[in-house]
């Protein structure tokens, strides 16, 4: 065997460069290159609308990390009361993905032929806001969910995140006034 490679060094090399190469794309899997890195936060802000409503804001904001692309399948945010009631569950942001193009412009008033979603590049943030009317006086939990897949990587990725949005304090309403 060693007489194989001292007569042809070339074969030497190639050998150990397929080790090598063989070694850090191994070390790669291991490490998690194939796990996309997402950070999903959830930013609610709550303010008196009247004596039985509120206003309700919520900054769903998604920071892609520096590995590869990730093509967003689908993403919901659900909203629930203190007793985990479903409130609404919110899935028209699928819409907001893509925007239809008519002469080289973005044009807001047609749906797009493709019915692509949206891709998020390495280290782009994905900042997607809405409004909503609730009970006044009552702690509600705000839920998103986020599911979204990558080339030659078909099974897909999920991640979650919850906060809570307490009711507006009296204190506050009263300074408010």
């Amino acid at each position: 065997m060693i007489e194989y490679f001292l007569g042809a060094p070339d074969k030497l090399f190639t050998t150990l460069a397929i080790i090598a190469a063989a070694g850090f794309f191994g070390w790669k899997i291991f490490a998690g290159w194939l796990i996309i890195n997402l950070e999903l936060d959830i930013q609610p802000v709550r303010q008196t609308k009247n004596e039985t409503e509120d206003w309700l804001s919520i900054l769903l904001i998604l920071k892609k990390g520096p590995t590869d692309g990730l093509w967003l399948k689908d993403v919901v945010v659900r909203i629930y009361d203190s007793n985990k009631q479903l409130l609404e569950e919110i899935k028209d942001i699928q819409e907001y993905y893509n925007v239809a193009i008519t002469n080289n412009k973005l044009d807001w008033s047609k749906q797009p032929k493709n019915k692509r979603k949206y891709t998020i590049a390495p280290n782009e943030i994905f900042r997607y806001g809405i409004v909503r009317e609730i009970k006044a006086g009552s702690p509600v939990i705000i839920e998103g969910a986020v599911y979204g897949k990558r080339p030659f990587w078909q099974k897909g990725f999920q991640w979650r995140a919850s906060v809570i949005s307490l009711p507006v304090s009296k204190k506050t309403k009263e300074d408010s006034a």
